[in-house]
């Protein structure tokens, strides 16, 4: 009796399957920007390139300091006109503690002060860190952790958790004052190196005044200063207001809170500014810049308003003039000496400019520095590029906020201007767009018809450039609908397969509604998401009645759902096309969390930009990180490291360092492209790419004997043309008898 049946017949066949994330993974690479390292220290500032200056300040000896968020440096210019470097490589990230100051790396300073000693103190925003430079020029970390989230805790600086410094002031006792613009706090810390919380809950809002600053609420702290009295000066930006905290404690406002837009001779308390920036004391006196304005006011002993300098209309002139009559762009930091001139950051021209006295106003660093338009975009300059769009031609829109400009990068990799002429301003409707005049584009969108839309913010427009390249107006603050304007201060743009195009109402002047408004293609506009103050609520009903927050990203599937970033980039919200509301990510609650399970139980935060693909997963870009949520509802990583900086262009998506990831789209092959504004480049992540597997044949056979002899030995091959690994099984099956005398060597 045979060991066998009679000729059974054996087939071993394989399946190879794989993990979704283990292979395929995109390679990233930039199509547009690079670095541009400052080369004119120790040249006349008059004759400097300059990244466009925030904070400044002024030491004993009458030197000029100021940061420079765009080159990641600080610098200094003499009371003879020199510029110098005084920290900073040029290379976003954080390097060089104990070493010299000028090799070390920052990332992103916004503010600057001086100590008595001659030490300069550095808000090393995007680090979450104060550095400190010692008269020897060596440089090390104040305070900060480095950590950008979790509570202040306050005790040693060193420890404590500091979320983006914005600016620094010394008060009359020698402890720095540092603005947390995310965490809505000022803190103070002694000469000894202890971190206190003075004024802010870490809420966001308005209230408080009258009461301790500790308590009070804020929303978007930047500037700060202080006088001799020992009060305490706030810019507390999104609320329009400038506050003041007494050497009691107790908070009030001193500027701001009105309706009507700041003029000559309003009373301070009963305006309204646009976008209040820097302030500085001076012998009693406070002067403010009012960046959206491109003014700069001081405050009359009356307690009305004096403007300084700056005609309103944005742009660059008046050199050797009234500095009344000038034309300034996005006014930012200020500083005054102790001959009564008046420096300040006329941030949009790239220019360091004076006032004297005598009201005569003059340059005194920098020079027009050239974007690279019409050559290859790889070497041209993006300054904070904000947002993207695609058109069915494959042609990509960059919105540049800080440059008031949409570049257009052309299928060949050609880079031009599409609109905006660079000056901050509102004019050229129905003309060509590229002599049109925008301020602060936050977002652009493209339709399949040709026409692109921009959201114009600060001037609290929406615009269309049509496909002949023509500029108008579909939207402005001064049609009204519901409770409120149908558009103010945009931050967010979209349009739907339909046609119909979506933009982010963000506050008003009394910051009170949030809304998502619709453009219909006949020129009715609606509310589309949102009621009411901010806030949350609704999910489940029509989105008409939910409470919304700061939505700063807006994106359409191909069935016309739109999605919006909520609740300050905390919550992704989907509206259906039956108009209601649900939350697909995000609990609400900020942080990096949730990889593999519910996208909608995980946590997220500074969700900037939104995409969805063909396949119909959500893209969320969230500064270091993007995301995705899968149709199941799933949530991992897609791209970015979580460290901050610049790196991995030609290797895997997920191992690059990003900084500021915001605007995202898709073109037709689904490539993503990613606007990383503060490394001042757009960057592309190829589609990934299913596994190319070669087998050497299909599958074996094996013919067992009657007498009961081993069958030869056979073998197959199976080439992984994919990154990572690949999990392959092997399947039997037999067409008679029994299985159980054969053995399978699997080496993978």
């Amino acid at each position: 009796m045979s060991r066998f049946p009679r000729t059974p017949l054996f087939v071993l066949a394989w399946a190879l399957g794989s993990r979704p994330d283990a292979f395929g993974q995109g390679v990233i690479t930039t199509l547009a920007g690079r670095e541009f390292f400052f080369q004119d220290d120790g040249r006349p500032a008059v004759e400097a390139r300059l990244g466009g200056a925030m904070h400044m300040t002024f030491d004993p000896q009458g030197n000029l300091y100021w940061a420079e968020p765009i080159l990641h440096q600080v610098m200094k210019m003499s009371p003879a006109g020199v510029i110098h470097v005084v920290a900073g490589n040029g290379l976003p990230k954080f390097a060089g503690d104990g070493g010299p100051a000028l090799a070390a790396s920052l990332f992103a300073p916004a503010g600057v002060a001086v100590d008595a000693a001659g030490s300069v103190f550095i808000a090393d925003t995007i680090n979450n860190r104060i550095r400190r430079v010692d008269r020897a020029g060596n440089i090390t970390t104040f305070a900060g952790s480095g950590r950008g989230d979790g509570p202040p805790r306050d005790g040693p600086a060193r420890d404590a958790t500091i979320q983006a410094p914005h600016g620094l002031a010394f008060d009359r006792a020698g402890n720095l004052l540092v603005t947390e613009i995310n965490a809505q706090r000022l803190r103070s810390i002694t000469p000894a190196g202890t971190i206190s919380t003075i004024a802010g809950t870490g809420e966001s809002g308005f209230g408080g005044d009258g009461g301790p600053a500790a308590q009070a609420l804020f929303f978007g702290l930047i500037g700060v200063s202080t006088d001799i009295e020992g009060n305490i000066y706030l810019v507390d930006t999104n609320n329009r207001r400038i506050r003041r905290i007494d050497p009691r404690g107790v908070v009030t406002t001193v500027v701001g809170g009105g309706a009507q837009p700041a003029t000559e001779g309003l009373p301070a308390l009963q305006a309204s500014p646009v976008r209040p920036f820097a302030v500085a004391v001076a012998g009693g006196v406070l002067y403010f810049t009012e960046e959206f304005s491109h003014r700069i006011f001081r405050l009359s002993p009356s307690g009305t308003l004096v403007r300084v300098a700056g005609s309103g209309e944005a742009g660059f002139s008046g050199d050797g003039g009234g500095a009344r009559q000038a034309m300034l762009a996005n006014p930012q930091g200020l500083a005054l000496d102790p001959s009564g001139n008046v420096f300040f950051a006329d941030a949009g021209n790239r220019r360091i400019r004076r006032v004297t006295p005598g009201d005569v106003i003059t340059t005194v660093a920098g020079v027009d520095v050239p974007d690279g338009d019409g050559g290859s975009a790889s070497n041209a300059r993006l300054q904070n590029p904000r947002a993207l769009a695609m058109d069915a031609a494959g042609n990509v829109y960059v919105a540049l906020p800080e440059a008031h400009r949409v570049r257009r990068i052309a299928p060949d990799g050609i880079i031009t201007a599409f609109a905006g002429t660079g000056r901050a301003g509102f004019s050229g409707d129905n003309g060509p767009a590229t002599l049109a005049r925008l301020n602060e584009v936050s977002a652009v969108a493209a339709d399949h018809r040709g026409n692109v839309y921009v959201a114009d913010a600060a001037n609290s427009r929406i615009r269309r450039i049509d496909a002949t390249g023509i500029i108008s107006t579909i939207a402005t603050p001064l049609q009204s609908v519901g409770n409120g304007p149908v558009v103010s201060f945009p931050q967010a743009i979209a349009v739907d397969p339909s046609g119909n195009v979506y933009w982010s109402n963000n506050g008003g002047p009394d910051r009170a509604t949030f809304r998502i408004m619709r453009y219909s293609p006949d020129g009715n506009i609606r509310v589309f998401a949102g009621a009411g103050p901010p806030g949350f609520s609704g999910d489940g009903g029509p989105a008409v009645n939910a409470r919304t927050g700061l939505a700063t990203a807006i994106a359409a599937d191909d069935a016309g759902n739109i999605y919006f970033s909520d609740g300050n980039g905390t919550r992704v919200r989907r509206v259906d096309r039956n108009g209601v509301i649900a939350t697909i990510a995000g609990t609400g609650e900020p942080g990096y969390s949730g990889d593999g399970g519910p996208a909608a139980q995980a946590r997220i935060c500074c969700a900037h930009g939104l995409a969805i693909d063909r396949a119909g997963s959500l893209y969320i870009a969230m500064s270091t990180y993007i995301r995705r949520v899968d149709a199941r509802g799933l949530i991992s990583t897609y791209a970015g490291s979580g460290r901050f900086g610049f790196s991995g262009d030609g290797g895997p998506a997920r191992s690059a360092n990003m900084a500021g990831a915001s605007g995202i789209v898709f073109d037709a092959r689904g490539n993503l492209y990613v606007a990383d504004a503060q490394n001042g480049r757009v960057r592309v992540i190829e589609a990934a790419r299913g596994p190319s597997i070669l087998l050497s044949q299909r599958g074996l056979t094996f013919t067992a004997s009657a007498a009961g002899n081993t069958p030869a030995t056979q073998s197959f091959n199976v080439v992984n043309g994919a990154e990572g690994s690949l999990n392959w099984n092997l399947a039997t099956s037999v067409l008679g008898g029994v299985r159980n005398w054969i053995s399978v060597n699997r080496n993978t």
